[in-house]
């Protein structure tokens, strides 16, 4: 469109946003997603269940 290599236009959104009862049950499996950046450098306390 203007001679470049980058589009003028958004991709269209490919994700799924989940709530409520889904959200909980992922949560289950990937409990990192409720754990800081920060936090997760000092306190890795969910590796101990992944590598026994």
């Amino acid at each position: 469109k203007n001679n470049s290599l980058l589009m003028d236009c958004l991709p269209p959104p490919n994700y799924t946003n989940f709530h409520n009862k889904m959200f909980d049950d992922l949560d289950k499996h990937w409990t990192q997603l409720k754990i800081f950046k920060k936090k997760a450098a000092i306190d890795q306390s969910t590796w101990s269940y992944q590598y026994i």
